[in-house]
């Protein structure tokens, strides 16, 4: 590898039970002060796809408490869309309709102010409580009973997608 370029790394930590964690960093320049130039900004990323094999490897596994977020409103939809595909659930209009109307009630300063709804599909099962912000147009998400770490590396994904502008 050429270590006069900057690069971004992506490292993953495996343990008994899949993935363990995800560390993401940007690597500079080497050059030695006498050898100063324009540094080469170009981005580079470099990925091994084996070894993200052991975290997507599905089974038996504990269901996580609780992974939370926020998406934009206008992402509540698609986010939607795709947890369900992922849990094996069809999301359909009426689904659709259900959420917005709930959602359009909710508030997320208020402990009874979120709204729930269940995906349940082939084989797995989470629970989606969703709550508007208040004064803003994001709805914050909280995503119940996540059982393996593909899920939930998903889940993480889409969080963070949808509340990309």
């Amino acid at each position: 590898m050429d270590n006069s370029a900057p690069y971004l790394g992506i490292r993953l930590r495996h343990g008994p039970g899949g993935c363990q964690g995800l560390s993401l960093f940007v690597t500079g320049p080497h050059h030695p002060p006498a050898q100063c130039r324009e540094p080469d900004l170009r981005p580079r990323v470099f990925l091994r796809a084996a070894a993200m094999a052991p975290a997507w490897e599905s089974g038996e596994g504990e269901a996580v408490d609780e992974i939370a977020g926020w998406v934009w409103g206008a992402n509540v939809r698609p986010f939607l869309e795709l947890l369900s595909g992922y849990v094996g659930y069809d999301f359909d209009g009426t689904d659709w309709d259900t959420v917005e109307l709930a959602v359009d009630e909710t508030d997320d300063e208020r402990a009874d102010g979120w709204y729930s709804y269940p995906l349940v599909g082939s084989g797995q099962a989470v629970e989606v409580r969703l709550a508007r912000a208040v004064g803003g147009e994001e709805v914050m998400v909280s995503v119940a009973g996540v059982a393996n770490s593909e899920l939930r590396v998903r889940t993480e994904t889409l969080l963070s997608a949808f509340a990309s502008s």
